[in-house]
């Protein structure tokens, strides 16, 4: 689970604690600006979210999920090697949940440009090898 600005809640007094910042459950600008400011000075992206790798930072044991592979065939990516330097990740699910398009795309003729798909509940998709490219 991802937890960001604007939650509330047991785990935001969690990272509260973690960060030894006043503990009121709210994840507001100050919350958000004491985990960027973690996250940078361990080496993290500073972007405001507590993940896995941020959890981790803060010795936070919180069971998250794996992912899930769910791979397309290959005539639906590119099946060639790709050194990448950054990766983009962007998919909004039109469904109900993440494995409605991804049974869509598998079902259908269609190229996918689409790696790793976040469902709402957090479950991470990973659709295809990210060693290889994207349509």
């Amino acid at each position: 689970m991802l937890i960001k600005k604007g939650d509330t809640g047991e785990d935001v007094k969690l990272i509260q604690k973690a960060l030894d910042i006043y503990v009121d459950g709210k994840f507001g600008p100050g919350t958000e600006a004491a985990v960027i400011h973690f996250q940078i000075t361990n080496g993290l992206i500073g972007d405001g979210i507590v993940g896995r790798l941020t959890y981790t930072k803060m010795g936070i044991d919180k069971d998250l999920p794996e992912s899930i592979i769910v791979y397309f065939p290959k005539d639906q990516y590119k099946h060639v090697e790709t050194n990448k330097k950054q990766i983009y990740i962007h998919h909004t699910v039109s469904g109900g949940n993440a494995m409605g398009d991804i049974s869509w795309w598998k079902s259908n003729d269609v190229d996918v440009a689409t790696t790793v798909v976040i469902d709402r509940d957090g479950g991470i998709y990973q659709v295809f090898p990210v060693k290889y490219w994207a349509h």
